[in-house]
């Protein structure tokens, strides 16, 4: 290519002839190719195409690859944007191209298939983020297989998209045999599972999945009793207890977190148990326990300790006094104690409260009633 001077602007480049422009795709200075590029392009249409690929094929600079796909998008060359999104050194490039790909592309159903292909096998995450702004919420036309897999995808962005769109084809009559049945097989679709448990909770089946979180495994039942206590739900001991049966301290605070304070009562000698097995440190489930149970005294309500729960009120009782300064809570909910304040507990102070937890599980033990 014969020397020349440097243009300085598009207009310049822009007034030439069309070879003159065409050999200064082959310009050292890529601002110059990528002006010729462009006014060819607005020029000649299509009939540029020819000479654009074979510049774009050529080309070293990632950034000029990446305007040139731009423009070859804007005529037509949706395999070229294909071949670019699926091949292309340079991750900026890929997300150029799959952007302009969906953009451009006549067939969308197809290209947010080829769209959602990218997602699973293209780590980038450039890539994955262009992907996700380009279809925004139009998963619902990929393939089951496709959704399954991005269902467990690790960006929570791919999970939330996949999620909705699996659970947009269960038809409102299925939600809740879709939940039961994905809650009972192997897997980690922790994500659907949450959201079509939620669908389920707010189309009224709260009681429902609550009995599913009981049969499943300890994982997927602690994050079906996660979609419960974030939508606020309350139920009664009788459906909670089983729960207690699984041994998992996390998923005995949350049956605990979800018990109706109406219905205290009868889980009374439970929590007595959570409190006593806490023998040396606090966990969080006997503090609640504690709490709990300041809240049923509090009440008025009757409390009749059953010969069943005596054991379970004698371990309360030496638990709390192994570590009164946890356990003792008073009347006035603000003036409970910190187990985080450095200061010393002050006895005065505890004298001063109408009574105490260990008082009234004492006085419990003494009379069998409170």
């Amino acid at each position: 290519m014969a020397e020349h001077d440097q243009y300085e602007s598009f207009e310049d480049v822009e007034v030439l002839g069309v070879e003159e422009r065409r050999s200064l795709l082959a310009s050292s200075d890529p601002v110059e190719r990528l002006w010729a590029a462009w006014s060819l392009g607005l020029e000649l249409g299509r009939d540029a195409t020819p000479h654009l690929v074979a510049s774009l094929k050529g080309e070293p600079s990632d950034g000029m690859r990446r305007q040139l796909l731009v423009v070859l998008a804007g005529l037509g060359e949706h395999e070229l944007l294909r071949a670019f999104a699926q091949s292309d050194p340079d991750e900026y490039v890929r997300a150029t191209a799959i952007q302009y790909f969906v953009r451009t592309n006549p067939d969308q159903l197809s290209a947010i298939r080829f769209a959602a292909d990218r997602l699973l096998s293209d780590a980038a995450r450039v890539v994955r983020r262009a992907v996700l702004q380009e279809i925004g919420n139009e998963l619902a036309g990929v393939d089951g297989d496709q959704l399954e897999a991005l269902a467990t995808d690790a960006d929570p962005d791919v999970r939330r998209l996949a999620v909705r769109a699996l659970a947009s084809r269960i038809p409102a009559g299925g939600l809740l045999p879709a939940l039961r049945e994905r809650c009972a097989r192997s897997g980690i679709d922790f994500a659907a599972r949450e959201y079509i448990a939620g669908l389920c909770i707010e189309a009224g089946f709260a009681h429902q999945v609550l009995a599913v979180a009981v049969t499943s495994d300890p994982r997927t039942g602690s994050r079906l009793l996660d979609q419960l206590l974030y939508r606020e739900k309350r139920f009664q001991w009788e459906a909670l207890a089983p729960l207690t049966r699984i041994g998992s301290p996390d998923i005995d605070w949350k049956a605990l977190s979800l018990l109706d304070s109406r219905d205290l009562e009868h889980a009374f000698g439970q929590m007595l148990l959570y409190i006593g097995r806490a023998a040396k440190v606090a966990d969080r489930c006997s503090t609640l326990a504690e709490h709990r149970i300041h809240d049923l005294l509090e009440s008025g309500r009757p409390v009749v300790v059953r010969d069943k729960d005596r054991p379970a009120l004698l371990a309360a009782i030496s638990s709390l006094e192994g570590r009164q300064h946890t356990a003792m809570m008073l009347v006035h909910s603000d003036d409970r104690w910190d187990e985080g304040d450095d200061e010393e507990w002050d006895d005065d102070r505890y004298e001063q409260g109408s009574w105490s937890l260990l008082d009234e599980l004492k006085r419990l033990a003494g009379t069998g009633e409170a």
